[in-house]
């Protein structure tokens, strides 16, 4: 869940701007892991959510629309899904660049036991998980 501050006297607003709390994981390093507003936000209303997705554990990258204050959870189209085996390390930073385009980073774990070597975690070159992405969006 999402909350906007108030402008001038920094309270929070009561009803949050983005409130997902339905399809997102909440457990230990899983969540909502980060958040982008497009750089034309102010005139098209889009923003992007990277976050943990509750059914399987799998890593989202969503685009959603915000009209009136608040964003609509309806509005959801998602754009990226990668797989995560693990719990921990799913990284999910987001952020636009200066070329305009939509950067999301995972992580994967990497470790030197048979657990990890035997799902092929090592960050194999065609896996998304441990890659760092970009889109134009």
């Amino acid at each position: 869940r999402l909350r906007e501050l108030g402008d001038d006297d920094g309270t929070v607003d009561e009803a949050p701007f983005l409130d997902i709390r339905d399809r997102v994981l909440h457990h230990h390093e899983r969540g909502l892991l980060g958040l982008a507003f497009h750089p034309d936000y102010a005139e098209n209303g889009r923003l992007f959510v990277n976050y943990t997705r509750a059914e399987d554990g799998a890593t989202v990258v969503s685009e959603f629309v915000a009209a009136g204050g608040l964003a609509d959870p309806a509005s959801e189209r998602v754009l990226l899904v990668i797989e995560q085996p693990f719990g921990n390390h799913n990284g999910g930073m987001i952020a636009f660049g200066p070329d305009g385009m939509l950067y999301a980073g995972s992580v994967t774990v990497v470790r030197n036991d048979n657990q990890h070597h035997a799902h092929g975690q090592c960050r194999p070159l065609d896996a998304l998980a441990g890659q760092r992405v970009h889109a134009k969006v």
